[in-house]
């Protein structure tokens, strides 16, 4: 019974030495992860934003690189958030919709 309970004491501190191995590959994952992706439309706040160059001068004191994505739609924006593609984005107002229905009670 005690060679089981050592053997168990052993494989887990084995197993937490492992797991307090340095990984070299983290601190290039972070320099790569300082990129602040950005998508936006033509129309907007964030096109002068970006024109005003005030973000990028200001993340770039914080260790950040701004990257700007321009979209031709709003749906292909939202798409690109979904997927990762980008981290922040503003698309333009939804339009108004209305089930058949309902479209007579309402005057246009």
């Amino acid at each position: 019974m005690k060679k089981w309970i050592l053997l168990l004491v052993i494989g887990f501190l084995c197993l937490a030495a492992a797991g307090c191995a340095v990984n070299k590959d983290a601190s290039a994952d972070a320099k790569k992860d300082q990129v602040v992706r950005i998508g936006y439309q033509k129309n907007g706040p964030l096109v002068i934003l970006k024109s005003l160059g005030t973000l990028e001068k200001r993340l770039d004191s914080l260790g950040y690189k701004v990257e700007w994505k321009e979209f031709q739609a709003g749906p292909a924006l939202v798409e690109a958030l979904n997927a990762g593609s980008i981290d922040f984005g503003r698309t333009g107002n939804s339009p108004l919709f209305l089930p058949r229905q309902l479209i007579h009670h309402f005057k246009l």
